[in-house]
């Protein structure tokens, strides 16, 4: 198999974007650039140099949709239902020609894809900071029981995570990912003004006020055009602090993945 490029893997994720910005466009879809790709758009007006990841956000209800209905003939959905112990709270929209082996996996078989997170419900009162904290738990649950003991990290932290991953032996990626999508969608009938995306280890870092998610506009990321939130500041604020400025080269730490063209 030939290995991609750096610039083949950003080629080929953008190519897999676009696919998915057009689809939401003509269903009224409201997806937007976020984390480092919103970052990445706004201070580089495309990837930032070093990484090599797309990440999109949705809410919930529009979220569930998409992955039941996105069609191409290039690209499909992955998901936990789609996969058999799937090992994310979240999809992901997938190139299956390109092979990809990621430091961060214990799959041997995945694809080059770009992340979509959904966007859920959280209560408005200080409830809201509780329930986050809960969700930041589960997520790291399910981040040792599905990251690899290759992943690079000082021992200490390896330590920690082979004593998790033997807690856990007990526990599928299937039972962990039900418990974590019932609490996570515990409001998904409560008329919040809040919302957060519950499916990472951010936790309050990740909650807005809704209309964050709604009030969007264009900007350019690479040569192409896509949504982000109209307050973006508020957003890469809350992530990243002073985000216009790039941090130190020892800090600039990328994708740890390998694609490969399958034969």
């Amino acid at each position: 198999m030939r290995k991609l490029t750096q610039q083949e893997v950003k080629e080929n994720e953008l190519s897999i974007l676009k696919s998915v910005a057009e689809y939401c466009d003509k269903n009224n879809i409201h997806y937007t650039l976020m984390f480092g790709t919103l970052l990445g758009s706004i201070r580089h007006d495309g990837f930032i140099p070093w990484d090599d990841d797309i990440d999109i956000a949705i809410p919930r209800d529009e979220y569930e949709w998409f992955l039941d209905n996105y069609k191409d003939t290039k690209y499909s959905v992955l998901s936990s239902k789609t996969q058999q112990e799937y090992p994310y709270p979240f999809a992901k929209v997938v190139d299956k020609s390109i092979k990809v082996i990621e430091q961060t996996s214990n799959s041997a078989d995945m694809s080059l894809y770009i992340d979509v997170f959904p966007v859920d419900n959280v209560p408005d009162s200080s409830e809201g900071t509780k329930h986050l904290k809960k969700c930041e738990i589960i997520c790291r649950v399910l981040l040792y029981k599905m990251i690899s003991l290759k992943y690079p990290t000082d021992l200490v932290h390896k330590l920690l995570h082979t004593a998790t991953k033997l807690i856990l032996c007990p526990f599928s990626i299937n039972y962990i990912l039900k418990k974590q999508k019932s609490l996570t969608t515990k409001y998904k009938e409560s008329n919040t003004k809040t919302v957060a995306i519950t499916s990472i280890r951010l936790g309050c870092k990740c909650m807005f006020p809704r209309d964050i998610f709604y009030e969007l506009e264009k900007h350019r990321f690479e040569n192409e055009e896509f949504n982000i939130p109209v307050e973006y500041d508020n957003v890469l604020t809350s992530f990243y602090g002073d985000y216009m400025t790039p941090p130190p080269d020892n800090q600039r730490g990328g994708h740890y993945l390998e694609a490969y063209w399958r034969e």
